[in-house]
């Protein structure tokens, strides 16, 4: 009998690890396309700078993501800059995009995404806010 038990237990072990590595490692939360950004603190800079010349580069691409509205690749290229002592080049996307006229809704958006054609949804998200297809694809599953 405390066979059949240490079983289940295991199995459900499994189960809660499988279920929660389903996002791949990726943090959905952290592009958000309503937030706007902070303006640049220059305080805050000098600490990015601070953390990437002390090879703390990690925790200075999530600081400047955390300011901005960046990508990961922009705010590695940044953080790369500051460290080899560059002047670190303006974020191309430091402004979110701005809704095109005449594109659909966010409510048709998701409404497309919970009936289950997440790929459409994904199409019309690009379509109505002129994101890159890994933007659109975090949006349409972080609010679907």
């Amino acid at each position: 009998m405390w066979l059949y038990i240490a079983g289940g237990l295991v199995l459900l072990a499994l189960l809660v690890l499988a279920f929660r590595g389903r996002g791949g490692g990726r943090d959905l939360t952290a592009f958000d396309p309503t937030r706007t950004p902070a303006p640049a603190d220059p305080s805050s800079e000098a600490r990015v700078i601070e953390l990437a010349r002390s090879n703390q580069k990690i925790a200075a691409i999530k600081m400047l993501r955390g300011m901005r509205s960046i990508g990961l690749k922009e705010a590695k290229d940044w953080v790369d800059a500051a460290a080899a002592g560059q002047p670190p080049a303006p974020a191309q996307n430091a402004v979110p995009p701005v809704r095109t006229a005449g594109g659909p809704s966010d409510e048709e958006i998701l409404d497309v995404a919970r009936r289950g054609n997440k790929i459409e949804a994904i199409k019309m998200a690009r379509q109505a806010y002129g994101w890159g297809l890994r933007e659109a694809k975090d949006w349409v599953e972080a609010h679907a």
